[in-house]
């Protein structure tokens, strides 16, 4: 199941400090906008107007989120006194650090298992002018000891599976897809619990072996990009019980010059082998979120049509 979600912020303001607290009243997805090559100049751009060593600070908060830091502290020189470009520029600071890499545990893998963050910012005077302090407390769907658990069953599966080198990129992936739809089941217990966030990570699916759509899908990114595959996590629509349109998420993986459709969900809810490296015109069943089918993301990512 994949849920909408809606931000809400506020703001107390003291002397020369502000807390922002961001949290979302559906919170067991969040999906920051995907960011297209534009967007991401952009956002390096306005932070390189107010930070000397900006790619530093994307590197500091993406190590964060990745260790699952409780808070990550960010500090910076500025000559402007206004402190009312402090959200937008952590926003972007945010959604840099969370931009795709070639890391299983970078990307895709924290934005999909990661609701929101609260920031206390501080302005204060020195000999060189402004600094400003920013205290990041991102909120997890994950602590970092189950973090660890997960890492080690990650390490126990490719272990189990024994991959060789030599098997062809489609049997590996099909080896991956199948353990996952084969020994994960749907979690029907929580599938309407907003506030069971563990349902939505690779820890729920690979250690208590029981998840939502989002869970599958940041699995299946993790264990492929372990594997040195191109791998995204896509959502969209699809049409549920009663026709009704429903919230669900699901994979692409590159094979050659192109990417295939995975959706190791239905896999699992059907029982068989469906839904494994499919091409977009067999895939109509599920509709893309705008995010996923602007020209630039599908540049980046370019689609095959006809089944692999």
């Amino acid at each position: 199941m994949f849920m909408s979600i809606q931000f809400h912020t506020f703001q107390r303001s003291a002397v020369f400090s502000f807390r922002l607290l961001l949290w979302l009243l559906l919170p067991a997805i969040l999906i920051l906008p995907e960011r297209n090559p534009f967007q991401a100049a952009a956002e390096m751009g306005t932070l390189r107007e107010h930070m000397a060593d900006p790619e530093q600070a994307v590197l500091s908060v993406r190590q964060g989120l990745v260790s699952r830091d409780s808070v990550i502290k960010i500090t910076f020189s500025s000559e402007e006194q206004d402190m009312s470009f402090v959200p937008d520029l952590v926003k972007n600071l945010m959604r840099t650090a969370m931009a795709e890499t070639s890391s299983p545990v970078e990307g895709d893998y924290i934005r999909f298992q990661y609701g929101g963050y609260s920031v206390e910012y501080v302005q204060s005077r020195t000999w060189g002018g402004l600094q400003y302090t920013l205290n990041i407390e991102p909120i997890y769907y994950t602590t970092a000891e189950q973090e660890k658990k997960t890492d080690d069953k990650v390490a126990e599966i490719l272990t189990y599976l024994n991959l060789s080198p030599d098997l062809p990129d489609s049997e590996k992936i099909r080896a991956v897809f199948d353990y996952l739809w084969k020994n994960i089941s749907y979690d029907k217990a929580h599938m309407d619990d907003e506030e069971y966030h563990l349902r939505a990570t690779a820890y729920a699916s690979l250690v208590n072996r029981t998840a939502v759509c989002q869970g599958y899908s940041v699995t299946l990114h993790r264990l492929l990009k372990e594997l040195g595959f191109s791998c995204r996590i896509v959502t969209g629509t699809v049409i549920g019980e009663n026709d009704e349109p429903m919230g669900h998420a699901w994979n692409i993986v590159k094979l050659g010059d192109l990417y295939y459709n995975l959706d190791v969900t239905w896999a699992s809810n059907l029982g068989e082998e469906a839904y494994f490296l499919q091409g977009e015109g067999s895939f109509s069943d599920h509709i893309r979120d705008v995010d996923y089918s602007t020209t630039e993301f599908l540049e980046e990512y370019p689609m095959a049509w006809e089944d692999y």
